[in-house]
């Protein structure tokens, strides 16, 4: 194992160690160090000797050393406290010691505690913390432990060195250039995939699509983990894409507080970045951002308002030539850009950005205009049979005379059925909620999207530096009042053998509340081992986990008690539809349920994914009340239950349109009936 350069520094015996309240705030305050060393750019040798010292000021131990893995399977000491000065690895029981237990912990990926043969006088022990990320071990912490460590403080000692690596880990990863920028396109396949892109955002005049190409493509040309498009419509915004899920509800917690900023900052009609702090930025938008960071955990965030474009000028047109006009810059939405990891763009990140605004704003604008012509296939067809009518003034005369006496005969006469159209989702029956047992921060995921788990899975685990700190105050209180009862035991035996009644009748009375002292110190530590107990979450349920990419949007990430942190569907029982049907549109459902004496009334759905396909469902239950919604105003929620489900394996949340069938009504209700209705509401007729 190679050596790097001496750091002069020794440890604090074990002997020295503060009392035990010092110790809890120590590990506190050496935790809150070690996180703010991951996001300075300082080397590995500085990094990792501050680390070990930060560690080896709460852990009291003689010296430590950290060794990393290089290419080739070989470990090589990076960095080191005591080790070197006090020439501990010069003694050959000490070295081996210190090499086995690397060792053992790089090959067996779990923490290793190790003692130097025969015992040294300085040494009793060596704990050998391995550096894992996922299922590699990236280095390993090596603590030399003086005489007088107990066992079961040598335990507690391994899992809070264990819960430090994972701040080392993502050391590792900023400092190795992991990030998703590595896999974004360049030169000639750039060219291609922008082409390609843009292709894909034209295929259809419908701003849904458009924001679905823009987010779930454009992430991956930009180089960021996530990108959402909203959609600015007067001073209402709409969320309609995020390149993480597949389809958006406007009731979740994050996507309301993405919705306000972004709302602020494309009414401000300028960009904004955060990266880290929020000074400097106007009152308006402070609040928004800062409620948006915590629900998301980005660490860096980027909007783009994107603007009408400028109607192109016709260089013949003279009135346009000479007339200077003020180019208006009415916003039409705006891109949100976020990474989790760092807190600043790439090199190229900026450009890319800039490109794919600038398609995305083309595509958005066609989009919205064509979505803005009412009855649009309608005035085709009447423009493509007055121009057949050119010229034949009598027979254009009987043609529109007929034509206005059918329509108004057939409006008049002729049933259809009345549908009330509805957005929604396809969902699981059963489903469970899993919660933050406590507040903490997720440092381990042990689940990826849809996979399928098993009541008791573990599912992901907590880290609380508060708990971790009790309990390691909690085990030296219980060694300290054991090592007392020990001596206060050798002291009665003394005692009786000296033939000193007084003085064994007072130990006696201390050995009794000291034992009372221990076994009040078991129960807390009990209690408190129960409680790191608790911080690994596990499935609630067998079923499938149901929240979309798990790891990148929990790992690392603070979270408060009770949270909900994801969700398990249990797939293999029924499904049914969430329907949002308008509050406006809700009394045509009532009333057809009452006129048709039953409350199952049909529905006809289409999913998202197999748009060519109509499948059947009826209306089992209705909610009491209305939710707002951002986008229709006020909601009702219906649940309908499918007679026959998809043949393809259904997606959880999968988005659907649906149609509710109210019954038969004229060709002129169905037609006008919402017109007729919009000007009773308006002039109370």
């Amino acid at each position: 194992m190679g050596t790097p350069a001496d750091h002069g520094t020794s440890m604090t015996r074990l002997s020295d160690t503060p009392s035990p309240e010092e110790i809890r705030r120590g590990a506190l305050e050496a935790a809150d160090a070690i996180d703010r060393l991951v996001g300075e750019d300082i080397p590995p040798e500085r990094f990792f000797f501050e680390y070990l010292r930060r560690i080896g000021e709460v852990t009291g131990c003689v010296a430590a050393g950290c060794w990393l893995c290089h290419s080739g399977g070989q470990a090589v000491l990076v960095a080191d406290v005591g080790l070197r000065k006090e020439h501990l690895l010069e003694e050959p029981q000490i070295a081996e010691a210190v090499q086995t237990a690397t060792r053992r912990a790089i090959s067996e990926k779990q923490p290793v505690i190790g003692s130097p043969t025969p015992p040294e006088a300085r040494v009793a022990a060596v704990l050998a913390v391995p550096i894992l990320h996922h299922s590699d071990a990236l280095g390993v912490i090596v603590l030399l432990l003086p005489p007088g460590t107990s066992q079961p403080l040598r335990v507690s000692l391994a899992q809070y060195v264990t819960q430090t690596t994972r701040a080392a880990v993502e050391y590792l990863q900023r400092r190795g250039g992991q990030s998703d920028s590595a896999s974004a396109p360049r030169g000639p396949e750039l060219a291609q995939r922008l082409d390609t892109f843009s292709l894909h955002l034209h295929q259809r005049l419908s701003r849904r699509h458009v924001a679905d190409v823009a987010a779930h493509e454009g992430v991956s040309l930009i180089g960021c983990d996530r990108l959402s498009v909203a959609v600015q419509q007067g001073k209402t915004t709409e969320i309609l894409a995020m390149s993480d899920r597949q389809t958006v509800d406007p009731r979740e917690p994050l996507v309301a507080t993405l919705r306000e900023m972004a709302n602020r900052i494309i009414r401000m009609r300028e960009p904004l970045t955060y990266s880290g702090s929020a000074e400097g930025l106007p009152t308006q938008i402070e609040q928004p951002l800062k409620d948006f960071v915590a629900a998301s955990g980005s660490k860096w965030v980027h909007v783009v308002p994107l603007f009408q474009p400028e109607p192109l000028v016709d260089p013949h047109d003279e009135d346009a030539r000479v007339k200077p006009r003020e180019p208006k810059r009415i916003p039409i939405g705006g891109l949100i850009v976020e990474r989790f990891h760092e807190a600043r763009p790439t090199p190229q990140m900026s450009d890319r950005i800039e490109l794919v605004a600038d398609h995305v704003t083309v595509a958005l604008a066609d989009a919205l205009a064509h979505e803005r012509v009412p009855a649009l296939p309608l005035w085709r067809g009447i423009g493509n049979l007055l121009a057949r009518l050119e010229g034949r003034t009598a027979l254009k005369a009987a043609v529109i005379t007929l034509a206005l006496t059918a329509t108004l005969v057939g409006l008049a006469f002729v049933p259809c059925e009345y549908r009330v159209h509805a957005t929604g989702r396809l969902l699981p029956t059963g489903q469970r909620g899993v919660f933050a047992p406590r507040d903490g921060r997720i440092v381990e995921v042990f689940v990826r999207d849809d996979q399928r788990v098993r009541q008791g899975d573990p599912l992901l685990r907590l880290f609380d530096p508060e708990l971790e700190a009790e309990f390691v105050e909690e085990t030296f209180t219980l060694e300290t009042e054991q090592k007392l009862l020990d001596a206060l035991r050798a002291q009665a035996a003394e005692a009786t053998s000296l033939g000193t009644p007084e003085d064994v009748v007072q130990i006696d009375a201390r050995i009794k509340e000291a034992e009372l002292r221990i076994e009040a110190s078991r129960e807390r530590l009990q209690r408190l081992s129960e409680q790191r107990d608790a911080l690994l979450v596990r499935a609630p349920c067998d079923g499938v986990v149901g929240t979309i990419r798990v790891d990148q949007r929990l790992r690392l990430r603070p979270v408060r008690r009770g949270e909900l942190l994801l969700e398990i569907f249990q797939t293999d029982g029924e499904w049914y539809l969430e329907l949002d049907v308008p509050e406006h549109r809700i009394g045509h459902v009532y009333r057809a349920q009452q006129r048709l004496r039953t409350p199952r009334l049909p529905v006809e759905y289409r999913l998202a994914t197999t748009t060519t396909d109509t499948y059947e469902a009826y209306v089992s239950e209705s909610a009491t009340r209305a939710d707002a919604s951002p986008t229709v105003g006020g909601i009702v929620l219906l649940t309908a239950r499918p007679r026959r489900m998809p043949d393809l394996p259904p997606r959880i949340g999968a988005a659907l349109d649906a149609k509710i069938c109210c019954g038969d009504r004229t060709l002129f209700y169905v037609l006008f009936g919402d017109l007729i209705e919009f000007l009773e509401k308006q002039f109370w007729l």
